[in-house]
């Protein structure tokens, strides 16, 4: 119910509010948010992710951050080391991750695209997703930064594309909040054989945010 009343009266405020270019700085990085791109600012689980991705071993390894709005978190990435993908369905995304990456010279490929439907067949040691979950249809480019569809047909697209774009020991990370249908999306990955570890619990207001570790192993059997 909270989440419910947070989206009818927060989101209309964040969309204003991006209706002009702002800024965002994560340790030594700047980057600028594009109108009508998903400012990182405003959710604790870009932040979440940042961190994580900061304790980890990156050199060399193939990194996609699928939706990646303004490739804050691809840029830290490359700093770490990392070979890194970007991609998003908005073309303002792709234009704002272009820019900020051209700002520090970083060398990231960058693909528009809804999901995986436009990549050449590739695997990925880390994929990186900062999902919309919120039940509703997008209207719009920029709502698929917020909403997954009624029948949750983000999820389900996700978790049918993903099992081919990753490395044998491959995983994606991604970030859910304890207000969202959180069963269900879980039920959803492990019908594709994907298999679901919460490896961190944050507490953030009223709502608990989890980082979630897919992996896939098909020879393992996922009640």
């Amino acid at each position: 119910m909270i989440k419910k009343v947070f989206a009818r009266s927060v989101i209309p405020l964040v969309k204003w509010y991006l209706t002009k270019d702002r800024s965002f700085r994560y340790k030594q990085l700047k980057i600028k948010v594009f109108s009508g791109v998903f400012h990182p600012g405003f959710y604790f689980s870009t932040k979440l992710l940042l961190d994580y991705l900061g304790n980890l071993y990156l050199t060399r390894k193939k990194v996609l951050e699928l939706g990646a709005g303004t490739g804050i978190i691809s840029l830290f990435a490359t700093r770490l080391g990392a070979n890194v993908t970007a991609s998003d369905i908005n073309p303002k995304a792709v234009a704002n991750i272009c820019h900020n990456s051209q700002k520090y010279k970083a060398n990231i490929e960058v693909i528009q695209s809804d999901l995986f439907d436009s990549f050449v067949q590739q695997t990925f040691d880390y994929i990186v997703i900062n999902p919309p979950y919120y039940p509703q249809n997008p209207k719009s480019d920029e709502e698929y930064a917020w909403y997954c569809g009624e029948d949750f047909g983000y999820f389900s697209k996700l978790f049918q594309q993903l099992p081919a774009f990753m490395k044998h020991n491959g995983q994606a990370l991604m970030i859910l909040s304890s207000d969202c249908a959180l069963d269900q999306i879980r039920q959803m990955a492990q019908k594709h054989h994907l298999q679901w570890q919460e490896i961190k619990k944050v507490r953030v207001w009223w709502e608990h945010n989890y980082l979630i570790k897919i992996t896939h192993h098909p020879s393992i059997n996922t009640p």
